[in-house]
């Protein structure tokens, strides 16, 4: 499909728009992309800290996104930062020079023919100059956290228009974070499968697919007629795949489908499009442009600079490391921050979950039980526990398919389990209301206790679950209750990475999983939990029969946890490789950093599976 099939389908068929913060970029609008905002942001946080081409690698390949950006940001000094979203309405100091470009004003005028809204996340008021200048008035809905969500009415000369992440008009309204995106907004998921009924083609333009409350509802199958998706890349392998059904994809700019639909329609729309146009080739345009980009990248990195303390700036830098699959690096930046009270538990903190991911358990434990040795704050404390509980299961659990020691002792079970109950339960009163922790403790301990829960559950559901991977329906039940309890709770927390982990679960045991488990962990740019969906996904297709699928999601898993240098989540790809028919020989060297009692046993095992089929892993 091309760009002017596209614009044919706008003219004659029933459509929704639904338009991301890439039709804001074209002239002469001018906005820079939210990636190069926050890119903006991050480089000057990490200016003296961490070389700029690890930042290179950590959003381009490892694909961290600016709401974790944010979220972090939030969490060591405040909501303030969300102010410099005003910086996205500059451009209306300079009405003569900036304006809706042709993609705003084609999205308008389809809403308006149409009588649907236009669907949006961005922040900017392009839309809204875009319905003015087409002699119409614009109803805005802004959606915000833990609020109802009721969209104005539309009469004539009006179009609606939804903003579904608030608008810089109001940066309080702002969704730029982690947390704020996973907070419910009551009613918007009924809201927007109203917008698209069946007969209603749905058009997605200049929008990345990855977020974790709107596409979920998309992929969910908001659309039953084809949707069609017109980007400019879609390197992100998911976005087609979870539309149900599978998008068409158009890799053209928006801008062009608009300026197709504006000579076919004529009218206002055209002499609006070619006013548009006169600003943009307009002489000094382009220096003007490029002055607006500057004066928005220092707003942020005037945002930055309030971070000017180098050990919160080290621990936000760590944490995205750690995120993005850098844990290595990540122990390097948080080694070299010098921290006091509870900045060095959240230090301890970080190392211990980096030197875990890395396979380390023992170190892992090692960092978290010494600073347990300092006093500190109970919420503090609870954290630190988790991180212990959390090294020491692992030593004595390890993932299903692999070898541990001989074999695990029921004592050691219970001793592990009893301590990660008891440590649960302590935590509980202090997780569930947190108002009286400060940060940055609150937040890592709200969404730890929620993570560890997910742990001593994911425990059970191991030993409770037969070598045919079949559990006994009323056994299933109680499961399905306790991971849909857990669930709720990661989502009032607004913990990202815990809705995906316990979905994961969830999938498990059969139940569809509404907010995409492997959109969950893109969005947060975990690369851990890419992996793992990935891998789950090729054990998922293997089983439905689909080798084609599974093969491509193997495929993909492998790729991520290669670059993750994860040697644990390596190994579980063995089993798929043998199901599947694919050679993987894995060096030994793979698993030599492992820090367990049963790391010379995963060494016989992986001398074995090289030549020898086994079960499949968890």
């Amino acid at each position: 499909m091309q760009a002017a099939e596209v614009a044919q389908i706008l003219g004659a068929e029933p459509c929704v728009l639904f338009v991301g913060s890439g039709i804001s970029i074209p002239a002469p609008s001018d906005l820079p992309s939210a990636s190069a905002a926050a890119g903006a942001f991050v480089r000057r946080l990490s200016a003296g800290i961490v070389n700029p081409l690890l930042l290179d690698e950590l959003f381009d390949v490892r694909g961290i996104l600016p709401e974790f950006i944010y979220g972090l940001a939030e969490r060591h000094f405040g909501d303030g930062v969300y102010d410099v979203w005003k910086c996205l309405e500059l451009w209306r100091n300079q009405r003569d020079v900036f304006s809706a470009n042709a993609g705003h004003l084609a999205a308008i005028h389809v809403a308006a023919r149409w009588h649907t809204p236009v669907l949006t996340p961005n922040f900017d008021s392009y839309l809204e100059d875009a319905a003015e200048r087409l002699g119409l008035e614009p109803r805005v809905t802004v959606a915000m956290p833990g609020t109802v969500f009721e969209p104005l009415t539309v009469g004539a000369g009006q179009v609606g228009i939804w903003k579904l992440h608030g608008t810089a008009l109001t940066p309080a309204t702002v969704f730029s974070s982690v947390r704020t995106l996973t907070m419910p907004v009551r009613g918007l998921r009924e809201h927007l499968r109203a917008a698209v009924p069946p007969e209603t083609r749905l058009v997605l333009a200049g929008y990345s697919g990855r977020d974790l409350d709107l596409f979920p509802v998309l992929a969910a199958g908001a659309s039953r007629t084809l949707p069609v998706w017109v980007d400019l890349h879609f390197g992100v392998d998911h976005r087609s795949r979870l539309l149900n059904p599978a998008a068409a994809q158009v890799v053209a700019s928006f801008d062009d489908v608009a300026r197709c639909y504006s000579r076919s329609v004529n009218g206002a729309l055209r002499a609006a499009v070619d006013s548009s146009d006169r600003l943009s080739q307009a002489a000094g345009h382009a220096a003007s442009a490029k002055q607006l980009r500057a004066e928005i990248a220092a707003c942020f990195d005037k945002a930055a600079a309030q971070l000017s303390d180098e050990a919160s700036r080290r621990l936000l830098l760590g944490e995205l490391l750690i995120n993005g699959g850098m844990s290595k690096e990540a122990v390097k930046v948080l080694k070299g921050a010098k921290c006091n009270g509870a900045a060095e538990s959240e230090r301890a903190r970080l190392l211990a979950k980096a030197e875990w991911e890395l396979g380390r358990f023992h170190t892992s434990a090692e960092i978290a039980t010494r600073r347990l040795r300092d006093p500190i704050a109970p919420g503090e404390r609870d954290t630190l526990n988790f991180a212990v509980t959390a090294a020491r299961m692992r030593a004595v659990v390890p993932p299903r398919g692999l070898p541990g020691v001989g074999s695990v002792r029921r004592t050691d079970i219970i001793k592990i389990g009893l301590s990660a109950g008891v440590s649960f339960l302590r935590a509980a009163p202090r997780a569930l209301f947190p108002s009286h922790v400060a940060e940055p403790t609150r937040t890592p301990l709200v969404e730890n206790w929620v993570e560890h829960g997910i742990r001593l559950l994911a425990t059970l559901h191991l030993f409770a679950t037969p070598a045919n991977g079949r559990m006994p329906r009323p056994l299933a039940g109680i499961f399905a209750f306790a991971w849909r309890a857990i669930r709720a709770q990661a989502i009032r927390v607004g913990y990202a990475e815990g809705i995906g982990n316990s979905g994961r679960y969830m999938a498990r045991l059969g139940i569809h999983d509404p907010d995409g488990i492997l959109a969950a962990h893109e969005f947060l740019g975990h690369s851990l939990g890419v992996g793992i969906a990935h891998r789950d996904a090729a054990a998922a297709a293997i089983a439905a029969g689909d080798a084609a699928l599974a093969i491509e999601e193997y495929m993909r898993g492998l790729e991520i946890a290669k670059l993750q240098d994860d040697p644990v989540l390596m190994l579980t790809f063995i089993p798929l490789a043998k199901k599947l028919g694919i050679e993987l020989r894995l060096d030994p060297t793979v698993v030599a950093g492992i820090e367990a009692g049963w790391a010379s046993n995963y060494l016989d095992w992986l001398s074995k599976e090289n030549t020898t089929a086994t079960a499949q892993s968890d």
